[in-house]
């Protein structure tokens, strides 16, 4: 009897097993191709930074004045300030104090400069208040920013942590409607897929043209490297866009040149190249250039940077680890500098436990500029100085 052919029918796209996987593979696609359309959305314009504009310009004939901010009574340390400035010459400060930075004690604290002195400060919040509220443990609270946006809401951005160290900090949110007199519950930002951890705080907020903000934020998990959160005109956070992988750069300083550029000054982690790192954005914070070195000194310190209206850009730093001092430098296109003023310098017979001058902030309003740093871990001096002061220290 002669071999039967084509009894069992070969695999064909039309049929037997194969329409089953040929509708399995097309019911595949289609879900593919709905995951995608409802995923997508349009590209955004890249953002605009704000033309500067002035709160309640200020003139004074004062060329240069010095106040120091002390710690709360009790308290051993403080360090990691920030800065922001209000209606009728008024600023005001969040930062941190304890035994030391790291202990189970440390708090928030916040105080006000109003009639050209300091009020003492007050305790703002502390980290079981935080864990209370965001149903997170808290071990310690830390680095803040603070921001006000174009509708007058202030913004107070800071760093907590539960089990472990500085590098699995989360980011809080708190707001306040009357310029810090009342704060919200904070709210923790969802930054980061891995545990929603290692987003850190330090440097304020830039202000963008449709009434956002950029506000500068570092990783240092497993790598250190920076980044900046993008927010809406109503405070809410949209996205994150990482600045470099480059590692070692972190604490990014924003300075806007127009609405399109701005310089970023890095905190160098190492000590050598024994340089300050910088990069630079041409549209608006989306993309930044790859990290490079300005030929000013930075060992393991934030910087503080302004750009003065129609004369240049400031500049204040530590120029070594120890950070026993702090000098103000000037350029007048944000790339070279050139020292102008050494502020502070070690005594060397200060038998301070702690003698340092760190984490600078600053601020410009009108013609006078506010530069605000930690002092001796004792407590914050606060400089005021007019552009004119400015001007003649580049004379001498």
């Amino acid at each position: 009897m002669g071999a039967m052919v084509g009894v069992y029918p070969q695999p064909c796209w039309g049929g037997g097993k194969s329409i089953y996987r040929s509708w399995q593979t097309r019911l595949f696609l289609l879900v593919c191709v709905l995951a995608l359309a409802a995923c997508w959305r349009p590209a955004s314009p890249s953002p605009r930074f704000a033309s500067p504009s002035p709160l309640n310009v200020i003139t004074t004939p004062i060329a240069f004045t010095s106040q120091i901010l002390a710690r709360p009574e009790g308290i051993r340390e403080v360090h990691g300030s920030s800065l922001v400035a209000l209606p009728n010459d008024e600023l005001l400060t969040v930062f941190y104090g304890g035994y030391h930075e790291s202990s189970l004690d440390v708090k928030l604290y916040q105080a006000r400069y109003r009639n050209g002195k300091w009020e003492a400060a007050t305790p703002l919040i502390s980290p079981g208040e935080v864990g209370q509220m965001t149903k997170r443990y808290t071990r310690r609270v830390g680095n803040s920013s603070l921001y006000r946006d174009a509708a007058g809401k202030l913004h107070l951005f800071f760093c907590s942590v539960g089990y472990f160290g500085w590098s699995c900090s989360s980011v809080n949110q708190m707001t306040s409607l009357d310029d810090g007199h009342t704060w919200s519950a904070p709210v923790r930002l969802l930054t980061s897929p891995l545990f929603n951890i290692s987003t850190l705080v330090r440097s304020p907020a830039v202000p963008l043209a449709d009434g956002g903000f950029l506000l500068p934020v570092y990783y240092e998990l497993t790598n250190k490297f920076p980044e900046v959160l993008e927010f809406d005109t109503t405070g809410t956070f949209v996205r994150k866009q990482r600045m470099s992988a480059f590692h070692g750069s972190l604490q990014a300083c924003l300075v806007p040149i127009n609405e399109h550029e701005a310089h970023a000054y890095l905190r160098n982690r190492y000590e050598e190249p024994a340089e300050l790192y910088y990069q630079k954005t041409s549209d608006g914070g989306r993309t930044w250039s790859s990290t490079t070195t300005l030929r000013i000194e930075n060992r393991d310190s934030c910087v503080a940077a302004v750009r003065l209206e129609g004369l240049g850009y400031l500049m204040a730093y530590n120029p070594n680890r120890d950070r026993d001092e702090l000098r103000l430098a000037f350029s007048r296109e944000g790339l070279s500098w050139k020292d102008i003023n050494i502020l502070e310098l070690r005594d060397q017979q200060d038998q301070r436990r702690l003698s340092e001058y760190s984490y600078p902030t600053m601020l410009v309003r009108g013609n006078v500029i506010n530069l605000f740093y930690t002092f001796h871990r004792e407590g914050f001096k606060h400089l005021r100085f007019t552009t004119n002061w400015v001007k003649e220290q580049l004379h001498d």
